[in-house]
């Protein structure tokens, strides 16, 4: 499509003076999550009380294209239309600060939603909102705005569908019992159906909160190359297939506000080093107002974790920051609940990892030259393995490597190559892959464990070579059951060579089979 007549992408606001053709025309991802929310509302057709949802998910993961997708489908599907009405609340409710400022924003929002269809209803309801503003003083403000919300529902006779973003953030700056008044509402008003969103799991969720037991969750996880590729076609306008945007995918862990960043911008996948600056430049001052909302130990805490660019213990990132174990790991509970840190669970207990990797990415290239050294290995490794050329050599089945039934023979033609490859070439780098897949697949074929040991070895031998071909060794060394640490990256492209070899394997027992 042509710069003219492209639509508009809202990366941070999806939705915003978007019509409803416009959002389901780019919603593309996350299709299974959307009907499990119109699934719960279905349900809530002809139910006598009400079940709510909670869409959990880091920032940048789609929850607000989820929700502005969710309320187009109201307005559009004549069952729901029929039942529900749609409203949705700013995704940073600032003013919200006690029950009574909620239900207000609740009704200058519907004021909103139903301007086209009833403007005089929309006036009245405007007025209804003014008046209410002013009398916030009165004991009985709450009730007061409460009942003007669900006046509103019985007068239209629908269910009233609010959708509400950062429910964590609302309920850490609202007063103390704003939890416990909602969950009231929530379990015995038939009119108000409560759609909320978090970028993690808080504490009003745990046993002893007021939310406790009373969402059904959906969780938002990173896109897969399947979806990535898709949300590519749909900005870009641009077929890719699932290997060619796996640098990408990797790179922004899946995020489809940064794919979409790279896409609107009409950047080449063929150069993710230049997406990646590109990416890192429009995200540095969001990066910076992450780290400047933290103080104290807990921006200590973070920006150890963003260091080290792994998953970690709290002992690991305690000897980083400098200070008191206990204080970090009360430091890194918080950073949990706030979303900026997870709990990683890959065989080992007590992990902590960056939630958003590009800020890790992002510290390193700004903080320190080899930095930037580190990424741009990590990248040609990328453009070497997933570039076009490999994808050719992979349709192209294995080539017949002669000569490797025993451990001696693999690691000579491995020593052998490893020697004669100078480092920091990516040409050289992309044929060598190539031979390395193929001799790997045959020692690991015909040949025994001792070989795979035997040719980890080799490419660890020389700091500078171990570098530039990191994922291959972290995958060789999970296959062979190894506890392995390294940046989430390098783990996904460990993941995909694993996976290869796991296809050539198969593929050259089948030959061996077929010839014996």
């Amino acid at each position: 499509m042509s710069g003219s007549d492209r639509s508009v992408v809202r990366k941070f606001n999806p939705g915003m003076l978007q019509g409803d053709d416009e959002v389901i025309r780019q919603f593309v991802v996350r299709n299974s999550e959307l009907q499990a929310l119109l699934g719960v509302l279905r349900e809530n057709v002809t139910s006598p009380s009400c079940q709510h949802a909670l869409v959990i998910g880091p920032r940048g993961r789609g929850k607000t294209m989820l929700l502005a997708r969710v309320a187009a489908e109201i307005r559009a599907a004549d069952d729901l239309s029929r039942t529900f009405v749609p409203v949705r609340l700013m995704e940073e409710s600032y003013e919200v600060s006690s029950l009574g400022d909620f239900w207000l924003e609740v009704l200058f929002q519907l004021a909103m939603e139903v301007e086209s269809q009833n403007p005089d209803l929309s006036v009245e309801l405007k007025k209804s909102h003014s008046d209410l503003a002013g009398r916030w003083q009165g004991p009985e403000w709450e009730d007061q705005t409460c009942a003007a919300v669900l006046e509103v529902a019985d007068l239209l006779d629908k269910k009233l569908v609010v959708m509400v973003e950062n429910m964590q953030d609302i309920c850490k700056q609202a007063d103390r019992h704003f939890g416990w008044k909602l969950r009231k509402v929530m379990q015995t008003e038939p009119s108000v159906v409560l759609i909320a969103s978090a970028t993690s799991r808080f504490e009003a969720l745990d046993a002893r909160g007021p939310f406790f037991d009373i969402f059904r969750t959906v969780n938002l996880g990173p896109m897969s190359a399947v979806q990535c590729a898709r949300l590519w076609k749909a900005i870009a306008d641009e077929s890719v297939d699932e290997r060619g945007i796996q640098p990408l995918r990797i790179l922004t862990g899946g995020s489809p506000r940064l794919i979409a960043a790279v896409a609107g911008s009409r950047r080449s996948l063929a150069d993710p080093m230049e997406n990646l600056a590109d990416l890192v430049d429009e995200r540095t001052e969001y990066f910076r107002s992450q780290f400047r909302a933290l103080t104290g130990h807990k921006r200590r805490v973070y920006t150890a974790l963003v260091d080290l660019w792994q998953p970690s213990s709290a002992s690991e990132v305690a000897r980083r920051s400098r200070l008191d174990i206990r204080a970090v790991s009360t430091m890194l509970g918080r950073l949990v609940r706030d979303g900026l840190v997870e709990t990683v669970d890959n065989g080992t207990r007590g992990r902590y990892a960056v939630v958003e990797r590009l800020t890790c990415i992002c510290y390193k290239m700004r903080r320190q030259r080899d930095g930037v050294a580190v990424v741009r290995r990590l990248v040609d490794f990328m453009r070497a393995y997933y570039g076009r050329d490999r994808a050719e050599a992979l349709r192209s089945g294995i080539a017949a490597t002669a000569g490797l039934g025993n451990e001696a023979a693999a690691i000579d033609q491995i020593s052998a190559m490893y020697d004669a490859v100078p480092p920091g070439r990516l040409d050289v780098l992309q044929v060598m892959l190539g031979h390395l897949m193929s001799i790997i697949t045959v020692a690991a074929v015909r040949a025994d464990e001792d070989a795979q040991q035997g040719i980890v070895k080799v490419l660890s031998s020389e700091d500078a070579k171990a570098a530039m071909l990191q994922p291959l060794i972290v995958a060789l060394r999970i296959r062979l059951g190894e506890p392995v640490r390294a940046p989430a990256e390098v783990l996904d492209i460990a993941s995909d060579i694993v996976e290869e070899l796991e296809r050539r394997e198969h593929l050259l027992r089948a030959e061996d089979a077929t010839r014996g």
